[in-house]
């Protein structure tokens, strides 16, 4: 899935009463982001490292290439090369998950398996996240489908003068769209109800990837770290003895934040219809599909979710925006450790019940 994405962070921003939340937006606007890539399941987030010159350990950052995204370190560590040393091998554990889950790999499981007439056996650690994405799926009521490859792929995203499928071709997709046609057993083969069913586990495997290099960097000695792929995002520890702070961007205006976030030990990752689209007569089509109708899902503009891990908040941001506010939000609020926002389709903010417990509150001084 590709599409325009930034990011920007904003280390070293002073601490005192004088720092209040109308300087920090202007802050943002100001200093504007960087960077970009091709694909991108979260909205753009920015995050802000609080510290000054004299802070040891020191926080370290490092930008890398992979999932087709940005994938951003931010480390403390005492030196410069025990950072670099953590996020090599952190980074590696990304690359290996790229290659294992990417469905357009050609010598990847996925891959073979989405070309595969019937049964065939997948790696352990490929049958087991697609198995978690089953559970997501029901959990959801279908608004969460990695079986949705086949209508997706209908849609011309990143082409020139694109325009939407037809409603007759959408249709003869859907009929093989449906979680339900998947039936893992316990030996790591994956049946298919068709020859022709096939996944994308892009919605999913990029918050897996995150979880697991987050691993690895505490398997490295490392306690206190940001590793935000494309939006998807894990916040390690603390810093400096405060959450750290992130900021979500607006779904309608793109040098601004919508809500600031204070993160602990927690995962963040926002859908957006904004992240992958395209206009065709004064309409926008986005990539985030609802699988019972294989068009753009229209109740949302934005849906985030705050997780323990970015696995979770990965997949259910996807459903949350599916749903939309009204009958995603009272889901969200039958889970424990989960919380959520979304932006309706007409801007309107809306909350899970706890989810205030994370927002940066607007008159607090830093």
């Amino acid at each position: 899935m590709k599409f325009r994405y930034i990011l920007s962070l904003f280390p070293n921003l002073p601490f005192g009463k004088a720092w209040g939340w109308n300087r920090l937006v202007d802050g943002i606007r100001k200093r504007g982001f960087w960077g970009k890539s091709r694909m991108c399941l979260g909205i753009w987030l920015v995050l802000m490292v609080w510290g000054t010159s004299c802070d040891r350990p020191q926080v370290f950052r490092f930008t890398r290439f992979s999932m087709d995204t940005l994938v951003e370190y931010t480390v403390v560590a005492a030196s410069g090369e025990r950072a670099r040393q953590a996020v090599e091998a952190a980074h590696r554990e990304i690359r290996r998950i790229d290659s294992l889950f990417w469905e357009e790999n050609p010598n990847g499981p996925v891959f073979r398996w989405n070309h595969s007439p019937g049964e065939m056996p997948l790696p352990r650690e490929v049958a087991e996240l697609l198995r978690r994405s089953l559970v997501y799926s029901r959990e959801s009521g279908g608004a969460f489908d990695v079986t949705i490859k086949p209508v997706l792929d209908l849609y011309p995203f990143g082409r020139e003068h694109p325009r939407p499928p037809s409603i007759d071709r959408i249709t003869r997709r859907l009929s093989r769209v449906g979680w339900q046609f998947l039936k893992p057993d316990s030996g790591g083969v994956v049946r298919k109800a068709y020859p022709d069913v096939q996944v994308a586990l892009g919605g999913v495997a990029k918050g897996y990837a995150v979880d697991r290099a987050v691993q690895v960097l505490r398997n490295q000695g490392i306690r206190q770290a940001i590793v935000n792929a494309g939006g998807d995002l894990y916040c390690l520890g603390n810093k400096a003895g405060r959450p750290w702070v992130v900021g979500v961007r607006h779904p309608r205006k793109s040098a601004e934040v919508i809500a600031v976030l204070r993160l602990q030990n927690r995962a963040v990752a926002t859908s957006g219809d904004y992240q992958r689209f395209f206009w065709y007569q004064e309409k926008r089509y986005h990539h985030i599909l609802d699988p019972r109708t294989g068009r753009p899902a229209r109740k949302a503009q934005s849906a985030t979710v705050v997780a323990p891990t970015t696995e979770q908040a990965d997949a259910l941001a996807t459903a949350l925006f599916v749903m939309g506010p009204r009958q995603g939000l009272k889901w969200i609020d039958r889970m424990p450790e989960i919380e959520a926002m979304v932006v309706d389709s007409a801007g309107t903010m809306h909350y899970s019940r706890g989810f205030q417990k994370y927002l940066y509150p607007k008159k607090e001084a830093f």
